[in-house]
């Protein structure tokens, strides 16, 4: 009798050499670039290390001393039996390997795991061979030997395929190979590449994070860029004219941006255009700066570039002559932004994105004399496009998977497809002619820290830590949690934790980009917060021990940035829903609305007597609770970054920077006036809401920008 066990066949399990290492790396860079591990830069290295030295045979097993000197960066003398971090960190490795090979790895050729007990890794090859039961009554051994043929000539075909759709998978390349080269890896950062006409030169933007960003040139033969200008100053957004002979791009001034043009042959620089920098909107996320609004060029030699008038919260395509004479394109309707205008080969269609809230943008395409048609449909958040240089595909950056990763679609419309590149957040892709990509690769970590603020200033501590984003730090009314946004779980979420920074609790698993805007309850019961799960910012009010958030309205406007009343019985926030941006009040149990401020008023907070706000330009005032009696405070309290700023019993708290960029603490109160309290060390988060105070007035909690790098690389097929 042939039982079910019988008939299971045993999948081979290896834990030495594996026969084909681009097999295996293939499942890595899959592993490493799945909800599961994108953001876990640390156990990414974690499990790169033991896959390596199993793989290569080594002599002798990995310890925990040693995988703490070499993943973990402890010292030499660390003792693992005190700091358990290589144990903790291990069981967290094979829980999120088992999590992925669940969910979307199923079907990879080789499973990765490390059985408990050491850390050595195993590898299970999924393509297993096919046996058949043995037949007792057979008599001749030729039919056994035919099936013996047949079986291995079948497990070889069950393998191919497997392989083959593994690699399909992969890239869109179905069966190409590529490596990635670096281009560039200047200290700072390095972003929106633009390739001449002829592929010799790249213009692109460096921050070098003293005289801020400004645009070089850097042909391939080069080994050192050159400044596009000799005199500094901010230009962003490099595009190359047809003919390779100019370069438009844009200079901001304060709060004016202007569209320029310059020869490359000598002569100076040309404004050809103006418009107004969107400071402190949702829409520049993809810059601290001004969004990516062109400008490009057209085959007839104008520019288009996309505009935002203030005043009626409109944004538009706008069309340019060198002359300085415009042309709207495309107008948009309510809160739309369009970013990223790219001009097709043929100058026959322009591409676009249409962002409607922070962090939900859609890739459109306006053919000449037509209606704009829509490509996608994520509500995620596009960092990049580009045509392809047939014009038959766009080649955009998405974090349509939680990672921003580049990925191409048909002009003419369809499903979007991945393009590898073994980087865990690649933007602003370029096509060459030969069609390998140019790309951004880029690194950034936000952190929450603590210093004391009573008498001289204290030791700064980082408190609240990911590989990813944290960030909008609040203390609960009795000072013993903390809530926060994070993104450690793949996307921004709600999190809460102990006042020392530890036990997070994760407390909403919304969809969306982005989600921020945080506010305790007087009582401590519930936080209100904005969050975009249906693709419009709305505020949601959620119990502080978890549960399904509520929203307070469901409508067509954009409203965020909550704050209590000191009762309880009114929650204030922002909103364009009499097409201007101001501060609005609702109160809770009548559901009465009433708009308390001057158009153009962003961030508000309450107090005692009354509210404090501030401009989209971080100057901040106080008024009555109904908003009369506005008066803006003094010159010098104006917020930098535009929302580093917090009000609590009558004192103000906030960051501006000194003649180095360093961002300054200052409180100010009716009483004392404005008091200097020190720098702070590190970058703040941009355009977020960075620090916040302890209820007894002893600690400050401030989010920093710990790590913003990246780098230009090439995407090379090997031909």
């Amino acid at each position: 009798m042939v039982t079910t066990t019988d008939l299971a066949p045993e999948v081979p399990t290896t834990r030495g050499h594996v026969t084909d290492p681009v097999l295996l790396e293939n499942c890595l860079q899959r592993i490493q670039s799945s909800a599961e591990f994108v953001r876990s830069d640390r156990m990414v290295r974690f499990l790169r290390v033991v896959v390596q030295h199993a793989s290569e045979s080594r002599d002798g097993r990995l310890t925990e001393r040693s995988i703490g000197c070499e993943v973990f960066d402890r010292p030499l003398d660390w003792d693992p039996s005190i700091d358990t971090i290589v144990r903790s960190e291990a069981r967290r490795l094979r829980t999120k390997l088992e999590q992925y090979y669940e969910r979307q790895g199923g079907l990879d050729p080789i499973r990765i795991s490390m059985p408990k007990g050491g850390y050595t890794a195993e590898f299970q090859l999924m393509s297993p061979p096919v046996s058949a039961p043995e037949d007792r009554t057979a008599v001749s051994s030729k039919p056994q030997r035919s099936l013996v043929f047949m079986t291995a000539a079948l497990a070889s075909v069950v393998t191919a395929l497997l392989i083959w759709f593994f690699h399909r998978q992969q890239s869109n390349d179905s069966e190409a190979r590529f490596e990635v080269q670096s281009i560039s890896s200047e200290m700072g950062q390095e972003y929106s590449p633009a390739l001449s006409p002829d592929g010799n030169t790249i213009a692109y933007v460096w921050d070098d994070r003293q005289s801020g960003p400004d645009i070089f040139l850097r042909a391939w033969k080069e080994s050192a860029p050159r400044r596009l200008n000799v005199t500094p100053a901010i230009r962003l957004y490099p595009s190359w004219s047809h003919d390779g002979a100019s370069l438009a791009y844009l200079v901001v001034e304060g709060e004016e941006v202007f569209v320029t043009i310059r020869l490359l042959n000598g002569g100076p620089e040309r404004r050809i255009a103006q418009m107004k920098r969107q400071v402190g909107s949702w829409s520049d996320d993809p810059s601290p700066l001004l969004g990516p609004a062109g400008p490009v060029w057209t085959p007839d030699g104008s520019l288009i570039f996309a505009d935002y008038d203030p005043a009626t919260a409109t944004s538009s395509l706008v069309r340019t002559t060198v002359d300085g004479q415009r042309s709207v394109t495309l107008s948009s309707h309510g809160v739309e932004h369009y970013l990223y205008p790219r001009v097709s080969p043929d100058g026959r269609a322009l591409a676009y994105v249409r962002y409607t809230s922070h962090g939900v943008g859609e890739l459109f395409i306006l053919p000449t004399g037509r209606d704009p048609r829509q490509l996608t449909s994520d509500a995620r958040t596009i960092q990049g496009l580009n045509w392809s240089p047939d014009g038959k595909s766009l080649l955009f950056s998405s974090n349509r998977r939680n990672a921003f990763q580049l990925w191409t679609i048909p002009s003419s419309g369809g499903t979007p497809s991945p393009v590898q590149t073994n980087s865990t957040f690649a933007t602003d892709p370029v096509f060459d002619r030969k069609g390998d990509i140019l790309f951004v690769d880029s690194r950034e970590n936000w952190n929450i820290w603590r210093r004391s603020i009573t008498g001289s200033p204290g030791t700064e501590q980082r408190l609240i830590a990911s590989s990813g984003r944290n960030y909008d730090p609040r203390y609960s009314p009795n000072g013993q949690r903390i809530a926060f946004a994070s993104d450690r779980s793949g996307t921004m979420q709600l999190w809460t934790a102990m006042a020392d920074g530890s036990a997070p609790q994760q407390l909403t698993h919304l969809a969306g980009s982005w989600l921020g805007g945080i506010a305790w309850s007087p009582d401590g019961s519930q936080i209100a917060f904005d969050a975009r799960p249906n693709q419009r910012s709305a505020i949601y009010i959620i119990s502080a021990t978890g549960g399904e958030p509520k929203i307070l309205e469901t409508n067509s406007y954009e409203e965020r940035m909550p704050a209590w009343s000191v009762d309880g019985k009114t929650l204030y926030f922002n909103s364009n829903r009499d097409s201007s941006l101001a501060i609005w009040r609702r109160e809770l149990s009548t559901e009465t609305l009433q708009r308390v401020t001057a158009s153009g008023m962003f961030a508000v907070t309450a107090a005692e007597d009354g509210i404090f706000f501030s401009s989209r330009t971080g100057i901040l005032w106080k008024s009555d609770a109904d908003g009369s009696h506005a008066q803006a405070l003094m010159p010098e309290l104006q917020a930098e970054p535009v929302m580093s700023w917090f009000a609590d019993r009558g004192t103000l708290y906030l960051t501006n920077k000194d003649k180095t960029g360093r961002p300054i603490l200052r409180t100010w109160s009716a009483s004392q006036g404005s008091i200097d309290r020190g720098a702070l060390e590190g970058h703040l988060v941009p355009n977020a809401p960075d620090i916040a105070v302890s209820p007894d007035g002893r600690w400050l909690l401030f989010a920093e920008r710990d790590l913003a790098e990246s780098d230009l690389k090439l995407r090379k097929l090997q031909r």
